[in-house]
């Protein structure tokens, strides 16, 4: 056990030179000047990169290309919200409440207002609507997916 304190306590030890290896080949102001060499010579200018205005571009996505992509989008979102109306409609029958006045498109407005009052109101990115019965009736709950 002393000898491993001794040698823990001991000066490292140093290894060899490698064979070819010259430590005066790396001296720092050689290579700074291996350095500036280089940028000389590929044409780098560090100037050119001072004004970022200049340096990133900003593209302008053209409107009929932002209402395509709203289009692709809607068919899913509205078939979400007729597959959640049929859901509800069917529910109230199973209940046995009315559903003579209810429509899709008024269904529609509601589940697009409260969407919109839980996105803001919660970081999330979609709301699922789910049907169920409370107390004998139809309900709706929404639930915010991150």
């Amino acid at each position: 056990m002393a000898s491993a304190r001794q040698e823990a306590g001991a000066a490292p030890a140093t290894l060899p030179p490698a064979a070819g290896y010259d430590p005066s080949d790396f001296d720092d102001q050689a290579s700074t000047t291996k350095v500036a060499d280089v940028k000389a010579s590929s044409g780098y200018d560090p100037s050119a990169f001072e004004d970022e205005e200049s340096a990133t571009q900003m593209a302008e996505v053209p409107d009929e290309l932002l209402a395509a992509a709203k289009s692709l989008r809607a068919p899913s979102e509205d078939a979400n919200f007729r597959a959640v109306y049929e859901e509800f409609v069917a529910m109230k029958r199973a209940c046995g409440e009315p559903t003579d006045k209810l429509d899709f498109a008024r269904f529609r407005k509601t589940l697009e207002r409260n969407r919109d009052a839980i996105l803001s109101k919660h970081d999330a990115s979609a709301v699922r609507f789910t049907v169920y019965e409370k107390n004998g009736k139809a309900a709706l709950r929404a639930t915010p997916v991150k």
